[in-house]
């Protein structure tokens, strides 16, 4: 008995940062500074942890949308391959917890000038970036 709590008990620690959920998920992908959809650009979605491959990724539409339904980890790292994003801190990458996008939506912050967004709705995550410099582009090549 103490040791099937003490499984349970150890399942839920790693279960906390790690375990998967089917979910619908969609990226709305705008440039920092005119607020225009970005089409066309391919969102890689990682767990929290560093991986090789992302657990999905596809390109955003003509409204700059990329949805999809999957099995996701709890927290995730976004990235939009090309661009860099408007954080003002972790350029490459958004890392977001997946309840939080589920429940409310989350827009990420936008240092790159346009300060108003639209208003998220569940399950919406809200990216803004902006296009990498030569420096930054020959940084990660």
């Amino acid at each position: 008995m103490k040791l099937q709590a003490l499984f349970l008990g150890v399942l839920a620690v790693v279960c906390s940062s790690s375990c998967v959920q089917a979910a619908t998920l969609r990226v709305l992908v705008l440039d920092g500074q005119s607020g225009k959809p970005v089409p066309g650009r391919t969102v890689e979605i990682y767990s929290d942890k560093p991986a090789s491959e992302p657990v999905v990724k596809g390109l955003t539409d003509q409204k700059g949308i990329f949805s999809t339904t999957s099995q996701l980890p709890k927290q995730i790292a976004v990235h939009v391959k090309g661009r860099y994003l408007c954080t003002g801190k972790n350029h490459g990458t958004s890392v977001q917890r997946l309840d939080d996008i589920l429940s409310t939506g989350v827009v990420d912050s936008n240092s790159c000038g346009r300060k108003v967004s639209p208003p998220p709705e569940p399950g919406e995550l809200i990216l803004f970036v902006r296009h990498e410099s030569l420096a930054e582009f020959l940084d990660m090549n």
